[in-house]
Order: C-alpha cells, then sequence, then structure tokens
C-alpha cells in the first residue's frame, strides 16, 4: 500500500516514520511510496541517480565540483573478466552540465545481470557521501557505493 497524502499531513508522517523505522535504508518520505522504493524502475532510477550527483555536487568541497551539475546518465551492465559486474556508459555533467565523459558504477557481487538488479538499492542514500569521484582531465566518473561514508553536520 503506497504512503500518500490524502489522510492528512499527520496521518501520512505517521506512516513515514513507521516505515523509516522498519527499514533504516530506505528513503521513504511525503513523496515517496512503498511501490516507487521496492519497484524502482531502470529509467526511474536514471532520473533519480542525475539528481542524487546534483545534490552530491553542490556539498563538496573542492569549488570546481561544487558548481558543476549533472544533465543525464546512462549506462549498461558490464561484466569484466576479473571482479564484479559494474554499470558503464555516458554522463552529462560540468559547469554547464553538458561536459560528457564516461561514468562507472561498481556493483554488489551478487549482480550478474540486470534481472538481478533492484534499482533502489543502488541509489546512494542522502544521508551519505564520499561516494563520487570526479576526474576532470580523464573526463571519467566512478561511483562507488562502498566507499560511502556518513555525511557529518
Amino acid at each position: 500500500m503506497p504512503i500518500t497524502p490524502e489522510s492528512g499531513w499527520d496521518d501520512t508522517w505517521k506512516q513515514v516514520i513507521l516505515h523509516r523505522e522498519q527499514d533504516a535504508a530506505s528513503f521513504y518520505d511525503c513523496d515517496t511510496s512503498i511501490v516507487f522504493e521496492r519497484g524502482m524502475t531502470e529509467n526511474a532510477f536514471w532520473r533519480a541517480l542525475e539528481w542524487r550527483i546534483c545534490r552530491e555536487l553542490k556539498g563538496m568541497t573542492d569549488n570546481a565540483l561544487r558548481h558543476m551539475w549533472c544533465d543525464g546518465v546512462r549506462g549498461n551492465i558490464v561484466r569484466r573478466e576479473v571482479g564484479p559486474a559494474c554499470l558503464c556508459g555516458s554522463i552529462w555533467i560540468g559547469k554547464d552540465g553538458q561536459t560528457a565523459m564516461q561514468f562507472t558504477m561498481a556493483l554488489p557481487h551478487n549482480i550478474a545481470s540486470k534481472n538481478d538488479i533492484v534499482w533502489s538499492k543502488l541509489m546512494p542514500p542522502d544521508d551519505t557521501t564520499a561516494w563520487l569521484s570526479v576526474d576532470v582531465k580523464r573526463k571519467l566518473v566512478t561511483i562507488d557505493l562502498s566507499k560511502a561514508e556518513p555525511v557529518v553536520i
């Protein structure tokens, strides 16, 4: 059953808090439903990742990176001869969001094909940082959730 605001703010917020307590890694908020969280499509993932990358860039201490933004990201699963599979593809990023670069995203070891992917589980949590690396000279963006650290406020 999706969380909807039709029952009023207080009831909706109680549902959100309940789901957050049951699943500490969730992204439930007033605009997110259980259906979205558990059934995120690949297209929805790419759109959400674009916005998440923008938020991560905005919080960086490096002035050059902090003023960049992302205008799109798309990739495919790649099986390497050694090591886990990864998502590899193109990302449009930069001060104008239009510089084409390559990106890679390490995948968990248990993913062998797209059929194994739970897209919502690949989304970098909002309360983490340090998972994004941008090499402007090499035009390479790396996403590695294993390097994520809690945001210190």
